[in-house]
């Protein structure tokens, strides 16, 4: 998630800047990394992080050892909304066919395996078992993605799983009284203490986040709702 949003945002400051070798440099580099370790070129998504071989090594106490490090294959649909939201980006600023194959891979990958009338999941291991439905940081971050993946895309299974999200999303977090979106309505209660499955604080960025998708979705759709 650090590197999907400095992507972006080294690559918006090329399209300013095109002459600036080192945002060239990182846009190159970072994109690179994240083709090469995180995405999967097979299904689509983008896998959780990268394991630097414990918390000494992380923080540059240790030298890191020369072993290629570990990659948790698990995708998180969150972060993987990110990097669709770059990928999306660097299709449209760059025309390059492999940015709009990664972004549009991936979306058809989160459509088919992790949206669902219960929600968005908010992970899925490398296995196929998947987890936690019911929370603001995954549908937020997700209808956008979509939102976002019909409007630069124009493919209409896009706008719909978008409105599936935001249907779900309307109809079990939102405060119709005073308005905004609670953090959590899960299903899954056998995943919290005895009434933790029930969240109802407004966090302050993924109100944001999905307040944004919204709009883009009025406007995609004419519904007021």
């Amino acid at each position: 998630y650090d590197n999907v949003k400095l992507l972006k945002a080294y690559s918006h400051l090329l399209q300013i800047t095109p002459e600036d070798k080192i945002a060239k440099e990182v846009v190159e580099k970072t994109q690179d990394y994240i083709e090469e370790n995180w995405y999967d070129s097979e299904s689509g998504g983008f896998y959780g992080n990268t394991d630097v071989h414990g918390e000494d090594e992380y923080y540059g106490e240790n030298p890191r050892s020369a072993d290629k490090p570990r990659i948790e294959k698990t995708k998180y649909s969150d972060w993987n909304a990110d990097a669709i939201l770059t990928y999306l980006y660097l299709w449209e600023t760059t025309k390059n066919e492999k940015y709009k194959n990664m972004a549009e891979k991936s979306l058809d990958f989160f459509s088919k395996e992790m949206v669902t009338d219960e929600g968005v999941y908010h992970f899925i291991k490398e296995d196929g078992t998947r987890g936690v439905r019911g929370s603001i940081l995954d549908n937020s971050h997700m209808l956008l993605a979509f939102a976002e993946g019909y409007e630069v895309l124009d493919k209409e299974k896009y706008l719909q799983t978008a409105q599936k999200i935001a249907d779900y999303s309307l109809d079990n977090l939102y405060d119709w009284n005073a308005g905004g979106f609670f953090e959590r309505n899960s299903k899954d209660i056998e995943l919290y203490a005895p009434g933790e499955d029930v969240d109802l604080s407004k966090p302050t960025e993924e109100n944001g986040i999905i307040a944004y998708a919204l709009l883009k979705l009025y406007e995609q759709t004419g519904n007021a709702e």
